[in-house]
Parts: C-alpha cells; structure tokens; sequence
C-alpha cells in the first residue's frame, strides 16, 4: 500500500521539486535563490550579497541574533545557523525578500534567466492568477 504523504511531507516535496524540473534550476543558487530554511543551511557568496528587504543578506543574518549566526565552514562557503524556533519567522522574511520562489516561481524565474528554454505551452503568467514579480532587476539577469 502505498505511503500517503502528510501535508508538510507534500510541501517539503515540492519544495525539492521546484529545484530539480529544469536543466537550468540548480543555477537558481547562482541568483541568490535559497530552497529553504533549516537549521544549518550551507551559503555562497551569491545567496550572502542577495538583497533581503535592502541589505544584503549576511548583513541581515548578522543584524539580530534572532536571524541566526553565520560562520565561515570552508572555501566560499558558509553556514548559517538558525535557531529552531526563528526558522519559520525567518522563512517568512524570506519570502517577502523573495529568497524562496515556489515551483512555479522558480519555473518562471529559470525561463526569464535564460537558464532553460520555455516550451509554447509555458508563456508568461501561464500559471500565476496573480503573479509576484521574480526578485532582482531584469538588467541583472
């Protein structure tokens, strides 16, 4: 029989998925696009200088204690640390930044970078009844 999955399961599914549909997609980390937020989450210097309400974003992290600590691990990378309990108000910063696209955001965002070709049956707007802007400006992309 097979496993239903719970509400949270499905989310967290489709939130790898909207990572892994296009050839182009993983290079959404290149543009500052994070797929999540967890308690150690693993950064380069394009997430680090993406923009978060104004601010890059290691200078949002360092801002409050409440955002986490973020400490060099090796080469470029980063971790970052957020405590168990600001996961979920810092995920919602997240998202009002534009940091975290959904599957169809990510879609939309990958086709506008170029980083995949879109098919005919995906014009723009074909899935957003009320479309959210990708973050960034065009001219960077």
């Amino acid at each position: 029989m097979p496993h239903k999955c719970t509400p949270d399961q499905k989310h967290e599914r489709e939130r790898i998925e909207a990572f892994s549909f296009a050839s182009g997609s993983h290079q959404l980390y290149n543009h500052g696009i994070l797929r999540d937020i967890y308690l150690d989450n693993f950064l380069t210097h394009h997430q680090l200088d993406a923009d978060v309400l104004g601010q890059a974003l290691r200078d949002w992290i360092t801002s409050s204690p409440d955002h986490g600590v973020l400490e060099h691990y090796c080469q470029d990378i980063y971790r970052w640390s957020v405590p168990e309990d600001k996961i979920q108000p810092v995920t919602d910063v997240m998202w009002k930044a534009g940091r975290l696209l959904t599957r169809d955001e990510a879609e939309e965002y990958v086709y506008q970078l170029g980083l995949a070709e879109r098919p005919a049956c995906r014009q723009p707007g074909w899935h957003l009844k009320d479309p959210r802007p990708v973050p960034g400006d065009p001219s960077t992309w």
